[in-house]
């Protein structure tokens, strides 16, 4: 018939544990054997997801997980090499990050924003551990939900500030260049006006002085010597010849 057994103090480690029965009879000899396997839990632990936000918009997106534990957490899943992840379920894409929870404790996992996710989209964040500890003593804080919004971003009116900055020197540079071969064109062109000016003013002078050494040279006069030859030959000069008038004015007198 049926047999009942039962074991007070046993208290396997988590994981398969196979437990097999062997019948005896009087003589010592096996007269039945079976066995089965038993997955074997520990539910005397928690973890569990606090909130999710969303931070910051377009493709640099992140969600933000904070999550906590309870205080013996640390040393159970350390000891058993615990595999443990954060999962994100969106329609039917699903990606999943491994999470360590037995380091230093940290209030918040962050995760970049899933590619395919739409604004409007319901995203699913889990958190938890593959077998043996997949249970742990409080199973609705494993899961959370939040509707994503931020991801399109409108254009902006005003062009990137590293981009403003940018085309802002570029202008000032073109400006202050433009303004600097405007200032030597203007000097250049000044001092050739002022060589030019000095050149026709050295020109001129040049003429007036001349002009007025020429206006201080005497006029020739009759030669000296002729003026002496006549003197010295004592003779009167020739008269000149008289028209009818004055020789019938002479002769009148005369009478």
């Amino acid at each position: 018939g049926p047999i009942n057994l039962s074991a007070l103090d046993w208290t396997p480690e988590p994981g398969i544990r196979d437990l097999t029965v062997r019948l005896l009879d009087g003589r010592g000899v096996l007269a039945y054997e079976a066995s089965k396997s038993f997955e074997v839990r520990r539910t005397d632990w928690n973890v569990g997801i606090v909130e999710i936000e969303l931070e910051g918009e377009g493709e640099s997106q992140r969600i933000r997980v904070s999550w906590q534990r309870s205080e013996n957490v640390k040393e159970l899943l350390a000891q058993y090499d615990a595999d443990c992840r954060l999962t994100l379920d969106v329609d039917e894409y699903s990606m999943s990050h491994s999470v360590d929870l037995t380091g230093t404790f940290s209030v918040a996992f962050e995760i970049s924003r899933p590619g395919v996710a739409q604004d409007g989209d319901e995203l699913v964040v889990t958190m938890g551990c593959s077998f043996p500890w997949d249970m742990d003593s409080d199973s609705n804080d494993n899961e959370d939900r939040v509707i994503l919004s931020g991801g399109a971003v409108e254009p902006s009116r005003y062009p990137d500030l590293a981009t403003s900055v940018g085309a802002a020197v570029l202008v000032i540079g073109v400006s202050v260049a433009l303004a600097w071969i405007i200032r030597n064109n203007r000097e250049g062109k000044q001092l050739m006006e002022m060589a030019m000016s000095a050149a026709e003013e050295k020109m001129i002078s040049k003429q007036t002085r001349r002009e007025t050494v020429l206006e201080k040279v005497p006029e020739p006069e009759t030669p000296v010597e002729e003026e002496a030859g006549i003197k010295d030959s004592g003779a009167d000069p020739e008269p000149k010849p008289e028209d009818d008038f004055e020789a019938r004015l002479r002769r009148l007198m005369r009478d």
